[in-house]
Formats: structure tokens, sequence, C-alpha cells
């Protein structure tokens, strides 16, 4: 544990989850190769659909409807429809195969679980403190090993900006009942998790599962603390928990 800056007492802890609490790029991989895997064999007028094409219309509905950034989801919605009513498939037609789609998505994007050393961190710190989640993907919580630990779960969407804006958490500290200043908010991102935290005026703690992504060389803002592993929030918490 390194502090960059004087430490300060906080009353609630926030965490991230993709890379944070376990390594999402190959679980993100393998869930994109079979979501193009699904949509070229489960729609007939897709079959010869490329990830170019689906990136072409994903930039497009970007500038057509720049909110769609804010909520994963709802743009992969949206982009898969786009691609069944362009090659001539009936507009409701396209809205319910672009939700089975997200569904099938969403699914085998949560195939997987958390390692265990990550949950039990997790548990014994909300055990200790109001702790919720923060996270600009879409992955099911539950699926993974994480339902009944979190007091709540904040995700990015057309209201709520995604991190690093500071809309997820305000919205964090208005459902914990704190101020984003009583807030150590951990994650592994430089800008998203690390700029986002300290503009927002939560205390921050770097973290990422893998180590060799644990230096802070890459932060244009530097944390106000670097971790090096999860158990050191419950030593953080037992300090200046309160």
């Amino acid at each position: 544990m390194i502090f960059h800056r004087l430490p300060r007492r906080f009353r609630a802890v926030t965490l991230d989850l993709d890379d944070t609490l376990y390594d999402n790029r190959p679980v993100i991989a393998r869930a994109e190769r079979l979501f193009m895997e699904y949509l070229t064999g489960r729609f007939s007028v897709l079959r010869n659909f490329s990830r170019a094409e689906y990136g072409d219309i994903r930039s497009w509905l970007y500038e057509l409807d720049p909110l769609l950034r804010r909520d994963v989801s709802l743009a992969r919605l949206e982009i898969v429809k786009k691609a069944l009513t362009l090659h001539g498939v009936p507009e409701d037609d396209a809205a319910a195969g672009a939700r089975e789609a997200l569904a099938r998505f969403v699914r085998v994007r949560s195939e997987f679980r958390v390692p265990e050393e990550s949950i039990e961190a997790v548990r014994k710190i909300a055990a200790r403190i109001p702790t919720a989640a923060l996270t600009n993907g879409n992955v099911d919580y539950e699926e993974i090993g994480l339902g009944g630990i979190f007091r709540t779960v904040v995700r990015s969407g057309r209201d709520v900006p995604p991190k690093p804006d500071r809309a997820m958490f305000d919205e964090a500290a208005r459902r914990l009942g704190v101020r984003t200043s009583d807030i150590l908010h951990v994650g592994d991102d430089p800008r998203t998790d690390v700029r986002g935290a300290v503009s927002a005026g939560c205390l921050s703690a770097m973290f990422a599962f893998l180590p060799r992504f644990r230096d802070t060389s890459r932060c244009t803002i530097l944390p106000d603390i670097s971790l090096s592993s999860l158990d050191e929030v419950l030593e953080l918490t037992d300090a200046y928990g309160s």
C-alpha cells in the first residue's frame, strides 16, 4: 500500500467490477466472439455480417444520439435492431430479435465466476462498511458470484453518465446516504476510476486484479492510495473507516 496523499476518514466504499475484482479481458473477448457467431447463425439476413459493419452502425448511431454511449446495453440493442432493419427485417421483428440477442450477450458475458479471493474480500469489506458497486458495464453481478453482497449497484445509463463523469459517484453517495467526500472508491482504470473519483471529491484507491496493471505511471492524476491487494481495503477501513 502506498499513500500518494494524506489519508482521511471515509464512511463508505465503492468498488469497480471489471478488471478490479477479476480479469475481464478474456471474458469480454469470448462474449464478443460468441455474440457475432450468434448473430450470423441466428438471423439469415446477417449471415455475412461483420465486426466492421457492426462498428460502422455503432458509429452512425452514436452520431445520431450521443447519449447512447452512456448505456452499453441499450447501444447494443439499438445496433442489432438497426442491422436487422437495414437488411430488410420489419421493425417489430427487428426489435424482438435485438432483445433476444442482448439477453444472449449478457448471459454469455456473465458465464464465469469471480475468483473466491475477491468474493471473500468484498464480503469482508461489505460486512464492515456500506459498500456499493459502480460499473459502466452490463455483467450480471448475481450470476458471477456477487449477489447479496453490495448495498446497491450503480450502473451507467442515459440518466447516469458513465465514469469518469461524477454522476455515478453522486448517485452512489445518494443511495448510501453519504457525501462523495465520504467515499473511498476502488478501481483499476486511471481515467474512469482514478480521475473520476478524484474529480467527484472521493478518496481514490487504485487496484487492478492483474498486478501488471497496477502501475500508477499510467495515471495523469495520481490516486490517493495505490493498493497491492483487496485485503488492504480492509486495513484502510479499520484505520480510517467510520
